[in-house]
């Protein structure tokens, strides 16, 4: 019985989830290519040397495969998707520094808001906002578990320059980190109380109503801004945004709803850019709501075959 020479790798991908990946598969002179499922506009594709294509293109350049079949995930098809690129969120973001730059600043995110986290901070470090920041305990928790394994995957796709970057975004001693309950946290709230344009604080929904209710408890000028900054699956409840809004509003403090960044997804023309670029002789199209509809738009813009896979059907690759 022959045994076919696999060598499979993976490659970084940007997407809010950490350590998402791509994977490149050499099976004999044939290569496949599964793209994970991923974005090309987020915080991470500033510091990753060359995202998943761009090695693709240069495997594929090599000319010494006899076919190069393509299995992609294409999340941003058939639903409705509001898109928003990196420079909309970082924009936005100035436009919220400079506004509120005498008043408290805080983001109601979850774990899987962390890209948002990180390029909230750069941003407020670019244009020298001079906050201190604040971490809840869960986000510090979630950061301090995936530290290490995130920079190991990572510290070989990316520059010395990026990798240091990570290493300093993953220090949990430039932070301040707030303790539900806890005496010394306390006593960190009643210091924000007392300068509010100092500081920029990320809070879960869970602790972030108890914190700034004792802020504007301790502090004789409320009216701070609280942007709420929910993620996917949260923004998902239309009602439970609004009540939580109200409940902030009525304890004095300024509240909006930013547009945060797309989740893990490439929008519909950047994929057949991406895909044509890489040039394969097939595309596997799956993880989508309308996989007939993504193949015949593929269809209409790229010269390889295209498939929509059935469950229990076998394919040559």
């Amino acid at each position: 019985e022959k045994r076919l020479d696999v060598k499979v790798a993976l490659y970084p991908v940007d997407h809010d989830v950490p350590g998402a990946c791509c994977f490149f598969v050499k099976a004999e002179k044939a290569l496949i290519i599964y793209t994970g499922d991923f974005r090309d506009h987020g915080f991470l594709s500033e510091v990753i040397k060359s995202q998943f294509w761009e090695y693709a293109k240069l495997l594929r350049s090599k000319n010494c495969f006899r076919s190069c079949t393509i299995i992609c995930e294409g999340t941003n098809f058939g639903l409705p998707f509001d898109f928003r690129s990196q420079k909309d969120f970082d924009d936005r973001i100035k436009d919220i520094l400079k506004h509120y730059a005498k008043d408290l600043v805080c983001l109601i995110v979850n774990s899987d808001g962390l890209w948002d986290v990180f390029s909230t901070i750069r941003i407020a470090e670019t244009e020298k906002a001079g906050r201190q920041i604040v971490l809840s305990k869960t986000l510090s928790r979630f950061l301090d578990k995936i530290r290490n394994s995130f920079l190991e995957d990572y510290q070989r796709a990316v520059t010395e320059e990026g990798l240091a970057a990570f290493q300093a975004m993953m220090n949990l001693n430039r932070f301040l980190i707030y303790y539900p309950g806890r005496p010394h946290s306390i006593d960190l709230l009643k210091k924000i109380s007392e300068n509010p344009c100092g500081y920029l604080l990320f809070l879960t929904m869970n602790d972030a109503f108890e914190a700034l209710e004792k802020i504007a408890m301790f502090s004789s000028q409320v009216g701070g801004c609280c942007v709420l900054s929910f993620s996917a699956y949260e923004g998902a409840s239309d009602s439970a945004t609004r009540t939580f809004a109200e409940a902030i509003g009525r304890i004095g403090f300024c509240v909006e709803k930013t547009n945060v960044l797309a989740r893990g997804h490439v929008s519909p023309h950047r994929l057949v850019d991406i895909l044509g670029s890489i040039k394969p002789s097939k595309v596997f199209v799956m993880h989508t709501l309308a996989p007939d509809g993504l193949k015949a738009f593929l269809q209409s813009h790229l010269d390889c075959e295209i498939i929509a896979p059935s469950k229990g059907t076998s394919y040559n690759l």
